[in-house]
């Protein structure tokens, strides 16, 4: 099955053979999804199992979170904006932090949970804001389910991303 753009290009081709498994491409603009074979021209392949990455809008940002403390049975949160004019078709957002100094420091991929003990705990997200799709930030959650405060450290760290970008041109 063949989807043609309003130019008349074969943008989304979706094929099976006998009793194999069915494929999807969707290819750049002005490429024909039907006889696209390199992954560059296209946005997305079932051969490849993932959507392309926007390299082009990728950044570094380093952010501090203050050290805060959290009483029993409570939920508090930071947010810390990476950049606030990243467009607006992005739908998702690939990221890792460095944090920590040398021989200590630590490479970590978003989501991740750090100084847990069990009943107390800081997880770490980044996302593309859902209202606009131009704010990328990340979020420190923390709570404490112990019978005491949990203190959460100041941590800095140096944020890395990619967009993910879900458009057809």
């Amino acid at each position: 099955m063949l989807f043609q753009d309003s130019s008349s290009v074969n943008r989304i081709k979706i094929s099976a053979t006998n009793g194999g498994t069915p494929k999807m491409i969707v290819s750049k603009s002005g490429i024909d999804a039907d006889t696209a074979t390199d992954p560059d021209d296209m946005l997305f392949s079932t051969d490849y199992n993932s959507f392309k990455i926007n390299t082009t809008d990728s950044g570094s940002a380093s952010k501090t979170f203050s050290a805060a403390t959290v009483s029993p049975g409570s939920v508090t949160t930071q947010t810390a904006v990476l950049d606030a004019s990243v467009g607006s078709t992005y739908k998702g957002v690939i990221g890792w932090a460095l944090y920590g100094s040398a021989p200590n420091d630590w490479i970590r991929n978003f989501p991740f949970i750090l100084h847990t003990n069990g009943t107390s705990w800081q997880f770490f997200e980044v996302a593309v804001s859902p209202s606009n799709g131009s704010i990328i930030a990340v979020r420190r959650i923390f709570n404490s389910a112990a019978a005491g405060d949990y203190s959460a450290p100041e941590i800095t760290m140096t944020i890395n991303w990619f967009l993910l970008d879900d458009t057809l041109s």
